[in-house]
């Protein structure tokens, strides 16, 4: 590394950073102790030491101030530091280029990107040969294509009870005729324990659902408000969703 590219680099940091005075005095003093130590002219040097109380008597601050300025220039990148565990003792330092990191990353990315690009393209080449092939190969077999879901599947019919079943088509019908599935699964109810009780069967329990179920679930309410069960609980109003919890 050079003297001068450690300096250009450093001031290239200042504009986004805007350095203390604290943090360019510590920076070009260490830079200074790095020089003086061989670590530019020596391709064997890569660190040196000094200790924190002759950095900060150098820098005219406190240890406690030092420390605080060796972590922000090693947070941004300009120095690497490794301390000792004896206090008082003397600390390593390593000073970044930049330049040589920021030109190592470029050529790291460039290499990773035109390597997945490869990768990709060749990927998508072989994908596109293996589907030509099975398509050449199974040209004569005809798939008869998928049917929509409709007809049977969407006509079968579910149990809503023990003994009464109908389509969703069916139900959702029902619930809007009669404005919500409270109201709805009364009738149900209705018309199951009618069948469970008298053995009877229809073709439809829909049908019968819509031909005499809501009439007598209609004369069931009516009963309910002028019996006064209604009055001041809400529980049992059919007109709301969710509302019903009881039974008769």
């Amino acid at each position: 590394m050079k003297y001068i590219d450690l300096i250009n680099s450093f001031w290239k940091t200042d504009a986004a950073h805007a350095h203390s005075s604290t943090d360019t005095r510590l920076y070009f003093l260490l830079l200074k102790h790095a020089n003086s130590s061989g670590l530019f002219s020596s391709n064997d040097c890569d660190s040196f030491t000094i200790s924190n109380r002759r950095l900060s008597a150098d820098c005219g601050i406190s240890e406690r101030v030092l420390i605080d300025a060796k972590r922000r220039l090693k947070q941004r990148g300009l120095i690497d530091f490794q301390c000792s565990n004896v206090r008082g003792d003397i600390t390593k330092y390593f000073i970044i280029d930049l330049l040589k990191v920021t030109q190592t990353d470029t050529q790291t990315d460039t290499q990773t990107d035109t390597q997945t690009d490869t990768q990709t393209d060749t990927q998508t080449r072989s994908q596109t040969v293996s589907h030509n092939k099975i398509k050449d190969k199974d040209k004569d077999i005809i798939i008869p294509p998928i049917p929509p879901l409709n007809g049977s599947v969407k006509n079968d019919k579910i149990k809503f009870s023990e003994f009464v079943s109908m389509t969703n088509g069916e139900y959702s019908s029902l619930v809007t005729k009669l404005g919500n599935e409270n109201a709805a699964n009364r009738c149900i109810e209705i018309l199951d324990n009618y069948k469970g009780a008298k053995g009877a069967t229809y073709k439809s329990d829909y049908r019968a659902i819509l031909n005499w179920v809501i009439e007598r679930f209609n004369e069931e309410k009516s009963n309910l408000f002028r019996n006064g069960y209604t009055k001041g609980k809400s529980n049992l109003d059919y007109s709301k969703s969710g509302d019903y919890t009881g039974t008769l």
